[in-house]
């Protein structure tokens, strides 16, 4: 192959094919269509930066990075996260990462995009530290709470049953008295709430307002999320989201169940709504239910409720825009990272 020839240049919904059979050739398995239409292609404020590296017709990587808005004290600045980073095994070694990785920051950059953040594999590291000369800000807990453990497929039957007893026992949180309810994404309440701008949020974190909410948790996904909403005296006090794959994802319904989203400034209401997130998952015979995050007072409600750290995430940022370089935005200390901004979550 001659890397001279690899041509790089934006992705277009036209390529959309394209990129799904890259997937599938990249990472074993497919995703549903309609998952892939929502994360590339639906975004509606800022679109999807998408660079994609071809060899002729053959198209052999693709970088891509969505679209966030990020609070920065008073200050909403355009960021994206980088997701879907791809090279077929058979071009490694020919710089075609690093050429996607440079041609997406450089057409972000013209569009407006401020910063780009993500959470790399251990595969994936190297390449954004090393190549791209990405900053490594911090590391993110990763928290995990067994449900019913013997979803694993390398639990051997007969040690189902005594691995789910022993889950059984493990702590749920303070049974605190709340009133919870099922709640639609579009109340009046939930968009009230979130206008609040929670104590809990931090300087620096993921904008979460009624459109971000909606669009990143849309029936599109196949995740079939859930919110939960904590009452006292009618007015809500704080909203928690959750959700798993569903059957549509056929082979690769994974069983793993995502705490995604804890907003609201009462601490009590969130124990309640973990409470209820876990016996939820219970009933929906998740393996498991995991989420991250580094604000402490939510690793405390965690851990109250049978969670363990499992492992730390590396956070990478690179900025776009020269004027953030003293705003505190590549300081880990600053940020307040929850579950859904992790995009595979």
């Amino acid at each position: 192959m001659d890397k001279n020839k690899i041509i790089i240049r934006d992705g277009y919904p036209d390529d959309f094919e394209s990129i799904r059979s890259l997937f599938k050739d990249v990472w074993g398995y497919q995703r549903p269509k309609k998952y892939d239409e929502w994360r590339w292609f639906s975004a509606e404020k800022k679109k999807c930066r998408i660079s994609l590296a071809w060899d002729g017709s053959y198209l052999v990587g693709a970088y891509m990075a969505g679209p966030v808005l990020i609070t920065l004290g008073e200050e909403i600045v355009q960021g994206a996260h980088a997701m879907d980073v791809m090279v077929r095994a058979e071009y490694t070694g020919q710089l075609i990462f690093t050429r996607l990785g440079e041609h997406c920051k450089t057409r972000a950059q013209e569009e407006g995009f401020q910063v780009f953040y993500a959470f790399p594999n251990p595969l994936s590291f190297p390449g954004f530290v090393g190549r791209l000369k990405w900053g490594h800000i911090g590391d993110i807990g990763h928290w995990v709470r067994p449900i019913v453990p013997s979803k694993y497929e390398r639990i051997p039957t007969w040690a189902g049953p005594l691995i789910n007893g022993v889950t059984n026992i493990l702590p749920k949180g303070p049974n605190v008295k709340a009133d919870l309810k099922i709640c639609e994404l579009d109340m009046l309440e939930v968009g009230e709430l979130l206008a609040k701008n929670s104590s809990l949020s931090g300087p620096i974190s993921i904008y979460r307002d009624l459109d971000r909410i909606k669009w990143r948790y849309s029936k599109s996904t196949n995740y079939d999320y859930q919110c939960f909403g904590a009452f006292c005296s009618g007015k809500i006090e704080a909203i928690g989201i959750w959700g798993m794959r569903n059957e549509s994802w056929g082979n690769v319904q994974d069983y793993r169940a995502h705490l995604t989203e804890l907003i609201g400034s009462n601490l009590i209401a969130f124990q309640a709504i973990i409470r209820m997130v876990i016996e939820s998952a219970f009933k929906r015979e998740a393996m498991l239910l995991e989420t991250a995050t580094n604000v402490a007072p939510f690793e405390k409600l965690l851990r109250r409720a049978g969670f363990l750290k499992h492992r730390r995430m590396p956070m990478v940022l690179t900025l776009l825009d020269s004027k953030l370089k003293n705003s505190g935005i590549e300081t880990y200390l600053k940020w307040a990272v929850f579950g859904g901004d992790i995009d595979t979550f």
